[in-house]
């Protein structure tokens, strides 16, 4: 399992220290874990194969652009809004 998350880390190329700050723990705790010297609990394993996910989509080549050509906002006046004329 530690060595499944440290894979996914490495195919990734996220560092220790970003999915350390992610999960909210130290890095050297997180290095702990990956050696093995410090256990894993349910939760901190979800966290990080979530954070793992939510980095891999960040540096993805993946790219989104948009670009918006118009908008057009209305606001409405309060006084208006319930029918009543000024």
């Amino acid at each position: 399992m530690i060595d499944t998350l440290r894979t996914q880390r490495l195919k990734y190329k996220i560092t220790q220290k970003e999915l350390a700050e992610k999960v909210g723990v130290s890095k050297q705790y997180l290095t702990m874990i990956e050696n093995g010297s410090r256990p894993l609990s349910e939760q901190l394993k979800q966290s990080l194969e979530q954070a793992i996910e939510e980095l891999s989509i960040l540096k993805s080549d993946c790219r989104l652009d948009v670009m918006i050509d118009y908008v057009r906002i209305h606001f409405v006046r309060p006084d208006r809004a319930l029918g009543k004329a000024v």
